[in-house]
């Protein structure tokens, strides 16, 4: 999967941008139908913005946002969207191939 990270409003620690594309490749694990992902880290007031949208091959993207004042917490809040938004969306591609078989 090819992850491109991004910051707006602040440069944020290459930690930080490290820490991010490491755990949304754990993401591969669910499945290869994903060949690319952004993530846009983005400092603002209310804390630190982590927005992920994973580009499947086919249909629409998925994405997810959350906002944290630590920022590995709102990383990690995120890819736990992303991670839940995946899984469902291959139980319902699974439900869909038994139901034609």
């Amino acid at each position: 999967m090819k992850i491109q990270v991004t910051s707006r409003h602040a440069e944020l620690p290459e930690a930080l941008r490290n820490y991010a594309a490491e755990r949304l490749s754990a993401i591969e694990r669910l499945g290869d139908e994903y060949p690319s992902a952004e993530i846009v880290l983005d400092q603002g007031r209310e804390g630190l913005t982590c927005e992920i949208l994973l580009r499947p091959r086919r249909g629409d993207p998925i994405l997810a946002r959350e906002t944290s004042h630590d920022h590995r917490a709102g990383v990690d809040a995120a890819v736990a969207k992303i991670e839940t938004q995946v899984t469902r969306a291959k139980e319902r591609r699974d439900d869909t191939r038994r139901t034609r078989a």
